[in-house]
């Protein structure tokens, strides 16, 4: 069955943090079960966000059509959707007791007054939304940020961050994307790099809400191959050994206010004897429900930072952050040749899907086959169908295919996660997510199913239909909800993902205290 609603995680902990470390049963690994009799699974509730916008969770195709069952427009999540009430709970709240006025900084980041508003590389576009940037933006003005959150940056030595990233520059792996900084996996760079500039560091551990732990695994991995994740959990364990010998502070809390990122899709499994840290905060990529590493409602999911790759469709890139024309990166050129701020890219595809198909039967590390058959599928029985664009990895016409797209398909591969999605809406193309047991970043903020189809793996088969009963007036409100939801993905200039990271942890400053205090 196609999804109008995004899968929903099991419900938030409660209030007093008592159960945070709760799972997620149920959920399945390689190939997925047969549709026939399938239930709901009772860990799959609406939130409460989706229970105030009354929305109906699931549209199903039958008779070659999609029947449209959606009760309800979204909006940007802003408000606290973990449930905790109280001190520093949501970002909402405190907006709301700001009288709605945007300071200084957040009108800096783009934030529409009346007008496109000019900002990063160029002039951004109209059609902002409004509650999420609105919520968002207001965490890049210094006084606002401070009064909420402090967050400590540990000063390990550089062989744990900074020289792995050289190391890359210098070395560079025989890889596809071999810089740390500038890959699928540069996002623990760059929130790192964030939170060292960032208003609400301070350099006052006993001030501090949170301890954020600057070890890079996924750069040690990536600079040190073969994939070793026994080394790469060597590494992990030799910092936060040196960290826990000269700071006190995670073992006053257990490690519950302690956050680190793990940019790759193994999660948290890059720190070796990860248990050690399961209370803290994880930052990741791969929000796999099924995993036992990760942890809804405690951890964060991440947005990729694609900087490196692509210049929003939503922005002007003939103008410079100086406001000068031409020159620029070379993702800034191709962007140019697809997209002019405000005016939409002409669709010449109706499907478009990038990336490489394994056989079915290659397992990974987990014994999890590549992709549950669904990426074999549509190549196998969808190729030739009329508007379809199936390509392989990094074609030469990617990233303008992407802009010339309908939908772009987003099917699992190694891991549920995978860049798609952000490429696609950062694209101005609907995605198609072809997963049941993933969280997409900053979920809680962001409404994915304001402009996101779901597909069941074993429902791919009726993908075609579906997709081609979706009315184009439906398509134009989809296209334009990922207009107003693109910043809270993006970490270049104008973009708020930063901010959406800020606003996650605040979210969680009442666990975090609740803990500390009974330890």
């Amino acid at each position: 069955m196609i999804k109008r609603c995004r899968p929903q995680p099991p419900e938030p902990p409660s209030a007093d943090g008592r159960d945070v470390g709760r799972r997620v049963a149920g959920g399945s690994g390689g190939r997925y079960p047969a549709p026939t009799g399938w239930k709901r699974p009772a860990h799959w509730r609406r939130d409460r966000r989706s229970e105030r916008h009354g929305r109906t969770a699931v549209v199903t195709v039958a008779a070659q059509s999609l029947a449209a069952v959606d009760g309800g427009g979204g909006g940007g999540g802003n408000g606290n959707s973990f449930g905790y009430e109280g001190a520093l709970g949501g970002v909402g709240a405190a907006a709301a007791a700001d009288g709605g006025a945007l300071p200084a900084a957040a009108r800096e980041v783009g934030v529409p007054a009346g007008g496109a508003a000019a900002s990063g590389r160029g002039a951004l576009a109209d059609g902002v939304g409004g509650d999420l940037v609105a919520d968002l933006a207001r965490w890049a003005d210094a006084a606002y940020a401070r009064s909420r959150l402090r967050v400590y940056v540990y000063d390990l030595p550089d062989e744990y961050n900074e020289a792995l990233v050289r190391r890359s520059h210098e070395a560079p792996p025989r890889i596809r994307d071999p810089l740390c900084d500038a890959s699928f996996y540069s996002a623990e760079v760059s929130v790192h790099r964030f939170l060292l500039q960032a208003p609400v560091r301070t350099l006052d551990p006993e001030e501090a809400d949170f301890f954020y732990v600057p070890i890079y695994t996924t750069c040690f991995l990536l600079t040190h191959l073969p994939n070793d994740l026994n080394a790469t959990g060597r590494h992990f364990t030799a910092g936060m050994d040196r960290l826990i010998r000269e700071y006190p502070y995670f073992n006053r809390s257990g490690g519950r206010d302690h956050v680190y990122t793990f940019a790759q899709g193994f999660g948290a499994r890059h720190a070796g004897d990860w248990r050690r840290i399961r209370n803290g905060i994880f930052l990741v990529h791969n929000g796999e429900w099924t995993a036992d590493e990760f942890t809804t409602h405690k951890d964060v999911v991440l947005p990729p930072d694609l900087t490196h790759y692509l210049l929003p469709v939503y922005v002007q890139p003939s103008r410079g952050m100086d406001g000068s024309t031409g020159g620029g990166s070379a993702s800034e050129g191709v962007a140019s040749r697809t997209a002019t701020a405000g005016v939409p890219v002409p669709k010449t595809h109706f499907l478009l899907f990038g990336g490489q198909v394994l056989s079915a039967n290659v397992s990974d590390a987990r014994g999890s086959n590549y992709s549950g058959g669904v990426r074999q599928y549509v190549m196998e029985h969808l190729a030739q169908l009329p508007g379809y664009r199936l390509t392989g990895v990094r074609s030469r016409t990617y990233l303008a295919d992407l802009a010339a797209s309908r939908f772009c398909l987003c099917p699992e591969g190694w891991h549920p996660w995978s860049p798609r999605p952000v490429y696609a809406v950062l694209s101005g193309c609907i995605p198609v997510v072809v997963s049941e047991r993933q969280e997409l970043p900053l979920s809680t903020r962001v409404d994915w199913d304001a402009f996101t189809v779901w597909v069941r793996p074993a429902d791919v088969g009726g993908l075609d239909a579906a997709l081609r009963a979706i009315p184009d007036a439906e398509v134009a409100a989809r296209q334009a909800a990922m207009r107003g939801a693109w910043r809270a993905l993006w970490y270049g200039p104008g973009g708020l993902a930063p901010q959406g990271v800020l606003a996650e942890l605040a979210a969680r400053t009442r666990r975090v205290r609740y803990r500390r205090a009974s330890c």
